[in-house]
């Protein structure tokens, strides 16, 4: 039970490292989204879905631990939570535990609030894009020489006569 205790608090602790990456990665996000980069922003969102796998495949393994905790104390495996493992009697890792649950509840509010400020820019800057792109195309005034495509139609020759007289 102890070495279950020990693995968790190693699993979660690295669920901290893993989630503070993801808080500089959203960070170098916003920043890329505002400054228009999208080759920045592309190579940028490759490396968050490495690491938003890595962060499944490391919550698959801190199920795993907690389903074997739960067993042995004869619990559901389904409704345990972190809370309910740091306050099981007997539990070596308590007060470590503690903090890292601190720390991520923490770190998923940063998340949270940057993943809306990204959505409201993204959908920001794309109405800006919608907007500039029907400026562009909609017709000018009449006088405009200039069609919506920015050609020069084919204007039609008009003769007119020019007193050259004083």
């Amino acid at each position: 039970m102890s070495d279950s205790f020990e693995q968790l608090n190693y699993l979660v602790e690295k669920k901290t490292v893993f989630y503070g990456q993801l808080i500089d990665i959203l960070n170098e996000e916003w920043r890329h989204i505002g400054e228009n980069s999208l080759e920045k922003l592309e190579a940028l969102l490759t490396r968050k879905e490495t690491l938003l796998i890595t962060i499944q495949e490391l919550n698959l393994q801190r199920e795993q631990v907690v389903r074997e905790i739960a067993g042995a104390l004869n619990l559901s495996p389904d409704n345990i939570t972190l809370k309910d493992i740091i306050s099981i009697p007997g539990n070596p890792f308590k007060s470590k535990l503690q903090h890292f649950r601190r720390v991520l509840r923490s770190q998923i509010d940063t998340i949270n609030r940057m993943n809306l400020a990204n959505r409201k820019l993204v959908r920001q800057s794309a109405r800006t894009v919608k907007e500039s792109i029907e400026f562009l195309v909609e017709p000018g005034p009449q006088h405009s020489p200039y069609n919506t495509r920015g050609d020069l139609p084919d204007a039609p020759l008009e003769g007119r006569m020019v007193r050259t007289s004083a």
